[in-house]
């Protein structure tokens, strides 16, 4: 998810050379949780999906909603 984020991100400062180079930043998330392993994988999908919205957010993408919804997809 986080590579797809950034790729669009470069693709986006491309276009515009004034953009600050957020794609060179590093993000790192960690997702831990304690429930049974069959619910674990639900949860797993559920919360990658959650984040794709707020990584665009801070990687300022612009309103790529159809490219957004295919990487949260990736998920499930």
């Amino acid at each position: 998810m986080l590579r797809e984020h950034k790729i669009f991100r470069k693709n986006y400062e491309a276009t515009n050379p004034f953009l600050r180079k957020l794609s060179r930043y590093c993000v790192h998330s960690i997702s831990e949780d304690n429930f049974p392993t069959a619910a674990q994988r639900r949860f797993t999908a559920d919360g990658f999906a959650a984040l794709v919205r707020p990584i665009a957010d801070l990687y300022q993408l612009p309103e790529w909603l159809t490219e957004l919804s295919k990487v949260a997809r990736q998920g499930s």
